[in-house]
């Protein structure tokens, strides 16, 4: 369930995909809390609670939205308008919706984990050997 997090480009299955949103929840979480028990230390108690929260919000806006990126970078998706118009609309979600759709902002990339990754075109490089004088072929000058 919780195998391979830091994988973007794993498909997932629908466990493993809860799994992810789960643990990337508590993360988030954990890192908001973080940076607000540092203001709360750093600064007085007034001004921590506003920059503290304001901090809150702010991560939870980008979290999301960097997560969906490195899930389409490491898919090869970034080149499809579809995934990249639901990065934009989550972007304006969590933006509008601030507090309750942040956590739910996380499920359309754990279910981008359950996607194969694109076939990624590569051009292939064809080298021509030219047999050297070694092989038995004489150069002729």
């Amino acid at each position: 369930m919780f195998k391979k997090l830091t994988e973007f480009g794993y498909k997932r299955t629908a466990v493993e995909a809860l799994g992810f949103y789960l643990a990337y929840m508590v993360l988030i979480l954990l890192v908001a809390f973080l940076i607000g028990a540092i203001m709360g230390v750093a600064l007085s108690a007034e001004i921590a609670n506003d920059y503290a929260g304001t901090a809150g919000v702010y991560l939870m806006i980008i979290a999301p939205i960097i997560l969906m990126i490195l899930v389409m970078y490491e898919k090869g998706l970034l080149k499809d308008f579809r995934y990249i118009l639901l990065t934009v609309l989550i972007g304006i979600l969590t933006s509008f919706l601030a507090g309750f759709f942040d956590l739910l902002a996380l499920i359309p990339v754990a279910v981008l984990t359950t996607l194969k990754p694109a076939v990624r075109k590569t051009a292939k490089k064809t080298k021509k050997t030219k047999k050297s004088s070694k092989t038995g072929k004489a150069r002729k000058k």
